[in-house]
Protein backbone atom coordinates (compact mmCIF):
# COMPACT_ATOMS: atom_id res chain seq x y z
CA UNK A 1 0.00 0.00 0.00
CA UNK A 2 1.30 3.52 -0.77
CA UNK A 3 0.99 4.90 2.80
CA UNK A 4 3.64 2.60 4.36
CA UNK A 5 5.90 3.28 1.38
CA UNK A 6 5.46 7.03 1.86
CA UNK A 7 6.15 6.70 5.59
CA UNK A 8 9.38 4.83 4.79
CA UNK A 9 10.41 7.42 2.16
CA UNK A 10 10.01 10.25 4.69
CA UNK A 11 11.71 8.47 7.62
CA UNK A 12 14.80 10.71 7.72
CA UNK A 13 13.47 13.82 6.02
CA UNK A 14 14.07 17.09 7.94
CA UNK A 15 11.35 19.59 8.77
CA UNK A 16 8.59 17.02 9.12
CA UNK A 17 6.46 15.50 11.85
CA UNK A 18 4.74 12.33 10.63
CA UNK A 19 2.13 10.43 12.66
CA UNK A 20 0.41 7.21 11.59
CA UNK A 21 -3.32 6.64 12.23
CA UNK A 22 -3.88 10.19 13.48
CA UNK A 23 -7.54 10.84 14.51
CA UNK A 24 -8.85 13.64 12.29
CA UNK A 25 -11.37 14.54 14.99
CA UNK A 26 -8.43 16.28 16.70
CA UNK A 27 -8.10 18.70 13.78
CA UNK A 28 -11.60 19.32 12.39
CA UNK A 29 -13.64 22.28 13.72
CA UNK A 30 -16.67 19.97 14.04
CA UNK A 31 -14.51 17.51 16.04
CA UNK A 32 -15.40 14.43 14.03
CA UNK A 33 -13.58 11.93 11.83
CA UNK A 34 -11.73 8.65 12.04
CA UNK A 35 -7.97 8.24 11.58
CA UNK A 36 -5.95 9.10 8.49
CA UNK A 37 -3.17 6.70 7.51
CA UNK A 38 -0.53 9.46 7.73
CA UNK A 39 -0.72 12.96 9.20
CA UNK A 40 2.23 15.04 7.98
CA UNK A 41 3.09 18.40 9.54
CA UNK A 42 5.40 20.34 7.21
CA UNK A 43 7.57 23.18 8.54
CA UNK A 44 8.80 24.91 5.36
CA UNK A 45 8.89 24.85 1.57
CA UNK A 46 11.92 22.56 1.37
CA UNK A 47 10.16 19.96 3.53
CA UNK A 48 6.97 20.33 1.48
CA UNK A 49 8.89 19.74 -1.77
CA UNK A 50 10.32 16.57 -0.23
CA UNK A 51 6.85 15.31 0.75
CA UNK A 52 5.35 16.02 -2.67
CA UNK A 53 8.25 14.34 -4.45
CA UNK A 54 7.91 11.24 -2.25
CA UNK A 55 4.13 11.20 -2.76
CA UNK A 56 4.59 11.18 -6.53
CA UNK A 57 7.24 8.46 -6.35
CA UNK A 58 5.05 6.19 -4.21
CA UNK A 59 1.77 7.07 -6.00
CA UNK A 60 0.35 8.20 -2.66
CA UNK A 61 -2.94 10.06 -2.31
CA UNK A 62 -2.71 13.21 -0.22
CA UNK A 63 -4.83 16.19 0.78
CA UNK A 64 -3.88 19.47 2.42
CA UNK A 65 -5.95 20.48 5.45
CA UNK A 66 -5.98 24.18 6.33
CA UNK A 67 -6.68 25.81 9.71
CA UNK A 68 -10.45 26.15 10.37
CA UNK A 69 -11.29 24.09 7.26
CA UNK A 70 -14.17 21.70 7.92
CA UNK A 71 -14.43 18.24 6.42
CA UNK A 72 -17.07 15.63 7.20
CA UNK A 73 -14.81 12.60 7.66
CA UNK A 74 -16.55 9.27 8.10
CA UNK A 75 -15.78 7.29 11.23
CA UNK A 76 -13.67 4.75 9.33
CA UNK A 77 -11.18 7.47 8.44
CA UNK A 78 -9.17 8.28 5.32
CA UNK A 79 -6.69 6.48 3.11
CA UNK A 80 -3.45 8.20 2.19
CA UNK A 81 -1.97 11.27 3.81
CA UNK A 82 -3.19 14.61 5.10
CA UNK A 83 -0.67 17.46 5.04
CA UNK A 84 -0.78 20.46 7.38
CA UNK A 85 1.50 23.40 6.60
CA UNK A 86 3.37 24.87 9.57
CA UNK A 87 5.11 28.05 10.67
CA UNK A 88 7.12 28.53 7.48
CA UNK A 89 3.85 29.23 5.65
CA UNK A 90 2.41 31.70 8.17
CA UNK A 91 4.40 34.82 7.26
CA UNK A 92 2.88 38.21 6.41
CA UNK A 93 5.17 40.63 4.57
CA UNK A 94 4.13 44.29 4.24
CA UNK A 95 5.72 46.35 1.47
CA UNK A 96 4.91 49.89 0.41
CA UNK A 97 2.50 48.82 -2.34
CA UNK A 98 1.86 45.12 -1.67
CA UNK A 99 1.26 42.61 1.08
CA UNK A 100 2.28 38.94 0.80
CA UNK A 101 0.30 36.49 2.92
CA UNK A 102 1.51 32.96 3.55
CA UNK A 103 -0.96 30.22 2.65
CA UNK A 104 -1.38 29.15 6.30
CA UNK A 105 -1.37 32.67 7.83
CA UNK A 106 -4.59 33.37 9.72
CA UNK A 107 -6.56 36.31 8.36
CA UNK A 108 -7.19 37.40 11.94
CA UNK A 109 -3.42 38.05 12.23
CA UNK A 110 -3.36 40.68 9.48
CA UNK A 111 -1.66 43.79 10.90
CA UNK A 112 -3.58 46.96 11.72
CA UNK A 113 -1.45 48.89 9.21
CA UNK A 114 -3.67 47.41 6.51
CA UNK A 115 -6.52 49.90 6.58
CA UNK A 116 -9.86 50.07 4.83
CA UNK A 117 -13.11 48.07 4.70
CA UNK A 118 -11.66 45.20 2.63
CA UNK A 119 -8.94 44.44 5.17
CA UNK A 120 -11.33 44.90 8.09
CA UNK A 121 -13.72 42.38 6.52
CA UNK A 122 -10.90 39.95 5.76
CA UNK A 123 -9.74 39.95 9.40
CA UNK A 124 -13.16 38.59 10.35
CA UNK A 125 -12.81 35.57 8.08
CA UNK A 126 -11.99 32.30 9.85
CA UNK A 127 -9.06 30.55 8.25
CA UNK A 128 -6.28 31.43 5.81
CA UNK A 129 -5.53 31.87 2.07
CA UNK A 130 -5.10 28.13 1.54
CA UNK A 131 -8.57 27.39 2.85
CA UNK A 132 -9.92 30.24 0.74
CA UNK A 133 -8.44 28.69 -2.41
CA UNK A 134 -9.75 25.23 -1.49
CA UNK A 135 -13.29 26.56 -1.04
CA UNK A 136 -13.27 28.55 -4.30
CA UNK A 137 -11.85 32.01 -4.93
CA UNK A 138 -13.92 35.12 -4.33
CA UNK A 139 -14.74 36.69 -7.72
CA UNK A 140 -13.31 40.07 -6.73
CA UNK A 141 -9.80 38.82 -5.99
CA UNK A 142 -8.43 39.08 -9.52
CA UNK A 143 -8.61 42.88 -9.17
CA UNK A 144 -6.25 43.00 -6.21
CA UNK A 145 -4.18 39.81 -6.40
CA UNK A 146 -0.90 40.41 -8.26
CA UNK A 147 0.90 37.15 -7.52
CA UNK A 148 0.27 33.54 -6.58
CA UNK A 149 3.04 31.17 -5.50
CA UNK A 150 2.03 27.55 -5.82
CA UNK A 151 3.68 24.14 -5.94
CA UNK A 152 2.06 22.13 -8.71
CA UNK A 153 3.05 19.71 -11.48
CA UNK A 154 6.24 18.92 -9.56
CA UNK A 155 7.63 22.46 -9.46
CA UNK A 156 7.27 25.90 -7.95
CA UNK A 157 5.18 28.24 -10.11
CA UNK A 158 4.41 31.96 -9.88
CA UNK A 159 1.12 33.01 -11.44
CA UNK A 160 -0.23 36.51 -12.14
CA UNK A 161 -4.02 36.84 -12.39
CA UNK A 162 -5.46 39.06 -15.13
CA UNK A 163 -8.16 41.47 -13.89
CA UNK A 164 -11.55 40.55 -15.27
CA UNK A 165 -10.60 36.94 -16.07
CA UNK A 166 -10.98 35.48 -12.59
CA UNK A 167 -8.45 33.70 -10.43
CA UNK A 168 -6.54 30.78 -11.98
CA UNK A 169 -7.77 27.22 -11.55
CA UNK A 170 -5.22 25.11 -9.68
CA UNK A 171 -4.90 21.39 -10.27
CA UNK A 172 -6.12 19.01 -7.57
CA UNK A 173 -2.62 18.25 -6.25
CA UNK A 174 -1.47 21.87 -6.22
CA UNK A 175 -0.42 23.35 -2.88
CA UNK A 176 -0.76 27.10 -2.44
CA UNK A 177 2.29 28.77 -0.86
CA UNK A 178 1.35 32.47 -0.72
CA UNK A 179 -0.71 35.27 -2.21
CA UNK A 180 0.47 38.80 -2.98
CA UNK A 181 -2.15 41.56 -2.93
CA UNK A 182 -2.22 45.23 -3.78
CA UNK A 183 -2.10 47.06 -0.49
CA UNK A 184 -4.44 49.79 -1.73
CA UNK A 185 -7.70 48.09 -2.61
CA UNK A 186 -9.73 49.75 -5.43
CA UNK A 187 -13.18 51.02 -4.54
CA UNK A 188 -15.95 48.56 -5.20
CA UNK A 189 -13.94 45.49 -4.25
CA UNK A 190 -15.81 43.78 -1.43
CA UNK A 191 -15.84 40.31 0.08
CA UNK A 192 -18.74 37.95 0.40
CA UNK A 193 -19.68 37.34 4.05
CA UNK A 194 -17.67 34.52 5.64
CA UNK A 195 -19.44 31.21 6.26
CA UNK A 196 -20.50 30.58 9.83
CA UNK A 197 -18.43 27.82 11.54
CA UNK A 198 -20.44 24.61 11.41
CA UNK A 199 -22.62 25.81 8.50
CA UNK A 200 -23.77 22.48 7.15
CA UNK A 201 -25.89 23.56 4.16
CA UNK A 202 -25.32 25.74 1.10
CA UNK A 203 -27.23 29.00 0.78
CA UNK A 204 -30.68 28.67 -0.78
CA UNK A 205 -31.92 30.85 -3.63
CA UNK A 206 -34.69 33.34 -2.74
CA UNK A 207 -34.67 32.33 0.94
CA UNK A 208 -32.25 31.27 3.69
CA UNK A 209 -31.31 27.89 5.10
CA UNK A 210 -32.16 29.05 8.60
CA UNK A 211 -35.62 30.22 7.58
CA UNK A 212 -36.42 26.94 5.81
CA UNK A 213 -35.22 24.85 8.75
CA UNK A 214 -37.27 26.98 11.13
CA UNK A 215 -40.42 26.79 9.00
CA UNK A 216 -40.01 23.01 8.76
CA UNK A 217 -39.88 22.87 12.57
CA UNK A 218 -36.28 21.66 12.67
CA UNK A 219 -34.46 24.40 14.61
CA UNK A 220 -33.10 22.87 17.80
CA UNK A 221 -33.65 19.29 16.58
CA UNK A 222 -31.27 16.87 18.24
CA UNK A 223 -30.03 13.42 17.26
CA UNK A 224 -27.82 11.81 19.88
CA UNK A 225 -24.78 14.13 20.25
CA UNK A 226 -25.70 16.59 17.47
CA UNK A 227 -28.15 19.48 17.38
CA UNK A 228 -29.33 21.93 14.72
CA UNK A 229 -28.58 25.31 16.23
CA UNK A 230 -31.33 27.73 17.25
CA UNK A 231 -28.84 30.56 17.71
CA UNK A 232 -26.90 30.47 14.42
CA UNK A 233 -29.36 29.35 11.71
CA UNK A 234 -28.19 26.65 9.35
CA UNK A 235 -25.39 25.37 11.56
CA UNK A 236 -24.94 22.24 13.63
CA UNK A 237 -23.53 21.92 17.14
CA UNK A 238 -21.45 19.03 18.48
CA UNK A 239 -22.49 18.18 22.04
CA UNK A 240 -19.45 15.96 22.67
CA UNK A 241 -18.62 12.53 21.30
CA UNK A 242 -20.79 12.79 18.20
CA UNK A 243 -20.06 10.47 15.27
CA UNK A 244 -20.08 11.35 11.59
CA UNK A 245 -22.68 8.64 10.99
CA UNK A 246 -25.09 10.26 13.44
CA UNK A 247 -24.51 13.71 11.96
CA UNK A 248 -25.25 12.44 8.45
CA UNK A 249 -28.46 10.82 9.71
CA UNK A 250 -29.50 14.19 11.15
CA UNK A 251 -28.56 16.00 7.91
CA UNK A 252 -30.42 13.50 5.72
CA UNK A 253 -33.49 13.72 7.93
CA UNK A 254 -33.44 17.52 7.79
CA UNK A 255 -33.07 17.54 4.01
CA UNK A 256 -35.99 15.13 3.63
CA UNK A 257 -38.24 17.11 5.97
CA UNK A 258 -37.47 20.47 4.32
CA UNK A 259 -38.11 19.08 0.84
CA UNK A 260 -41.33 17.37 1.99
CA UNK A 261 -42.80 20.36 3.84
CA UNK A 262 -41.22 23.32 2.01
CA UNK A 263 -40.40 22.01 -1.45
CA UNK A 264 -36.80 23.17 -1.05
CA UNK A 265 -33.80 20.93 -1.73
CA UNK A 266 -30.89 21.51 0.63
CA UNK A 267 -27.32 20.56 -0.28
CA UNK A 268 -24.50 20.02 2.19
CA UNK A 269 -21.76 22.66 2.06
CA UNK A 270 -18.97 20.61 3.65
CA UNK A 271 -17.27 17.79 1.69
CA UNK A 272 -17.93 14.24 2.90
CA UNK A 273 -14.78 12.09 2.84
CA UNK A 274 -13.59 8.69 3.95
CA UNK A 275 -15.22 5.35 4.64
CA UNK A 276 -17.37 3.61 7.20
CA UNK A 277 -15.52 1.58 9.89
CA UNK A 278 -14.00 -1.63 8.52
CA UNK A 279 -14.09 -0.49 4.88
CA UNK A 280 -11.00 1.66 4.56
Amino acid sequence: MPAPELLHALADAPGLSVRAEEPLAHHMPLRLGGPVELWIHVQDEAALACVLKAARATHSVFRVHWPFQDWLVRDGGLKGAVIRLGRGFEGIDLQEDTVTIGAAALFSALPSELEGPFWADLRRWPGCPGGWAAAGWDEALDRICVGIRVHQSGRLQELSPTPGEGMPILNKNAVLLSLRFRRRVPSGVALLPPPAPGAIFHDVDHTTVGMELDRAGLSGTRLRRWRISRIVPGTVVQLGGGSCRDLMLLVQGARHQVEKTRGVKLKTAIPLLGNEPGRR
